[in-house]
């Protein structure tokens, strides 16, 4: 559906990514983990359009992503950053409407496609009842369900979320996860999102990519991604793993590896102490 070949990403002199390659199938979820400056949002954006490689194609359907137009664009992909800002008078049901714009045209009237559609995001996301709500009102839980129901109402075969769960409590952070997965159950809809938490990453997702320093360490799904050499490798940590009843890992850091830990209780040569 979507594929990465041979991209590579700068940011004025310095190279962030080169030669990377990234397929996305039609109906799973992927997450994107990686350390902090790995370049887990980049990578997000080159997909989403947002950023254009200096090398390689990205391309959805077949099709190369920069021959869309904006609008047609939208119709099949919804993008959810990390951080919004809405006017504050703004109620739930008109920031939700917004998402509807790539649908409309001066020459067809879609009225009814747009309120049937509308009336399905708010559903999907359980904000019927707090529709008329001002947007500015809403708990962090609440108002990322309705950035979602924005994107929802573009009615999306592909939806790329950066950190959705981003500043939410736990019990908020499983309610937009459990979401997102039930849209792609009973939607169909492609998911790829960035992560942070590896466990929400092995529970909910069908395959995670792992990257570090400029490229692409390894992708599959996260029992055969999430092991205590990636960890090692990748985030500079020691930890111990399990599998869940579904034979998903989980795992729990014991402290930095041994380099890591190294770097931080070792003096430098003529430093102070």
């Amino acid at each position: 559906m979507l594929e990465a070949s041979n991209i590579s990403l700068s940011f004025g002199k310095e190279r962030l990514f080169s030669d990377l390659s990234l397929t996305i199938k039609t109906g799973e979820i992927i997450s994107i983990i990686g350390p902090n400056g790995s370049g887990k949002s980049t990578i997000l954006k080159a997909l989403s359009r947002s950023i254009k490689p200096q090398e390689g194609i990205i391309s959805l359907d077949g099709k190369l992503i920069h021959s869309y137009g904006a609008a047609a664009l939208a119709r099949l992909m919804a993008v959810l950053p990390q951080s919004n800002n809405a006017p504050n008078d703004l109620t739930v049901r008109d920031l939700v409407e917004y998402g509807r714009f790539p649908h409309q045209h001066w020459w067809k009237n879609t009225q009814r496609e747009d309120a049937n559609a509308l009336d399905w995001a708010l559903e999907q996301t359980r904000l019927c009842d707090l529709s008329a709500r001002l947007v500015s009102t809403l708990s962090g839980g609440e108002r990322q369900r309705v950035w979602l129901a924005m994107a929802l109402a573009q009615k999306p075969r592909l939806l790329l979320l950066d950190e959705p769960t981003t500043y939410l409590d736990i019990s908020h952070q499983l309610e937009i996860l459990e979401l997102i997965s039930h849209l792609n159950r009973s939607e169909g809809i492609t998911v790829i999102m960035v992560l942070h938490d590896m466990n929400h990453a092995a529970h909910y997702s069908d395959r995670i990519a792992v990257l570090n320093k400029g490229s692409l360490f390894t992708v599959g799904s996260p029992e055969q991604v999430i092991n205590v050499r990636m960890l090692r490798e990748v985030f500079n940590v020691e930890a111990d793993i399990w599998l869940d009843d579904n034979s998903r890992p989980i795992c729990i850091a014991r402290g930095l590896a041994v380099d890591a830990a190294k770097s931080y209780t070792q003096p430098k040569k003529g430093a102070q102490l």
